[in-house]
């Protein structure tokens, strides 16, 4: 029986060695499909009317505000917004500073995102990633590229139109270790690049690095993206459409065309940019776009940036630039945002950003062994909320 039983286990453990590089390849593959996340995004574009200057805000001081007494006109304007679901029907709620931008798309290296796009306007649209690696058929621009049938649909969806853009994150598209903690990239609609642009079809796309996300998916420090664009009213789609053409004065004071804004806001009002006191490095991810060659020369009142390894008291952007920046706030009160083109900055490409002390956060304080009162000592216990760290939610 002995000899029975040895042989028994003799086979038994050359089974195991026969077994054990298959569970290990299976928990390998297990463990990369976890990594491979997908993040999956319903956005639409949507018709609304837009004032350049935000009504709702707190007006500035006279001489931070360029052409402060023309009346804000409402321009019929194409938007990406974000939704709850495919019924495209619930909104997600959104910062005021965002102004006209898209949702803010954040992902991983390695991972996946989806974007479910509906078109509820009425131009054909796109959803195209600028300066990240795709495969053809999510590439969301339309040229003469040798490709026919289903490989045009993402060329070009058409009022009420559908189509699923899909992404595949390169990990040469994502921060290295040296890198801030995420990159800064955009989306837009290339049907028609000029019109489609101007029409306000425009969003950030942000890569990055895993420590940023606390365990609920949420940024760790608060962040902001700002879009300094020059839109061309002549250049829409939707060219001297407005819902208001009511009193003589805002009819002579239509010939204004072009707006240098920053979110699409002018004049020292886009709302929202409040930040707290020395806590954590507040970054900025700064995106450039328009249809002429301009450069801005963008300052922050009072403040530095660091870019990369430079220390810079401006930033140089331009048409179709990403520049990533952080920024520690030390000191209180209020502060411009402006562009130092002259030009630009009597043309109301400015803002305002506030810096707070705000109340130090409530942490839950390490549970000492020494209190430990019983047997069911967990060391999930031992771990600090950081909910109160989710400073800004994308």
């Amino acid at each position: 029986h002995r000899e029975a039983d040895r042989c028994d286990v003799m086979e038994m453990m050359r089974s195991l060695h026969l077994l054990l590089p298959l569970l290990l390849l299976h928990s390998s593959l297990g463990a990369e499909e976890r990594s491979a996340a997908v993040r999956e995004y319903f956005i639409a574009a949507v018709e609304i009317g837009w004032d350049y200057i935000y009504l709702d805000g707190a007006a500035p001081a006279s001489d931070q505000r360029g052409r402060s007494k023309e009346v804000a006109q409402k321009y019929i304007k194409a938007v990406y917004r974000d939704y709850t679901d495919s019924t495209y029907t619930v909104p997600k709620s959104r910062a005021a500073w965002t102004g006209i931008q898209g949702p803010v798309i954040v992902t991983q290296a390695g991972e996946t995102v989806v974007v479910h796009f509906k078109n509820l306007a009425s131009k054909p649209y796109s959803i195209s990633p600028v300066g990240i690696t795709y495969w053809k058929q999510s590439e969301g621009a339309g040229y003469d590229d040798s490709t026919a049938g289903e490989e045009k649909d993402d060329d070009a969806v058409f009022p009420g139109g559908y189509y699923k853009y899909v992404w595949n994150i390169s990990p040469k598209d994502g921060p290295t270790i040296s890198d801030p903690d995420c990159l800064t990239y955009s989306y837009s609609s290339q049907v028609d690049t000029v019109r489609d642009m101007n029409s306000g079809l425009i969003g950030a796309l942000l890569i990055c690095k895993s420590s940023v996300f606390t365990d609920e998916g949420h940024r760790r420090s608060p962040a902001f993206v700002l879009l300094f664009a020059v839109f061309d009213e002549t250049k829409s789609w939707y060219g001297e459409r407005r819902e208001r053409m009511t009193s003589e004065k805002f009819r002579r004071s239509s010939s204004m065309k072009e707006y240098h804004t920053i979110n699409g806001y002018v004049n020292s009002s886009l709302p929202g940019l409040t930040l707290c006191q020395g806590r954590d490095p507040v970054s900025w991810h700064m995106i450039g776009i328009g249809t002429a060659p301009e450069i801005h020369s963008i300052r922050f009142q009072d403040h530095s940036l660091q870019v990369l390894t430079h220390r810079k008291v401006t930033v140089e952007v331009t048409p179709m630039t990403f520049v990533t920046a952080e920024m520690r706030p030390t000191t209180l009160g209020r502060f411009l945002i402006s562009c130092q083109i002259h030009a630009h900055r009597y043309d109301g490409m400015n803002a305002l950003f506030t810096v707070e002390k705000c109340p130090e956060p409530i942490t839950v304080p390490k549970t000492s062994l020494r209190n430990v009162q019983n047997n069911d000592y967990s060391e999930e216990e031992e771990e600090e909320s950081d909910d109160l760290f989710n400073t800004v939610h994308y």
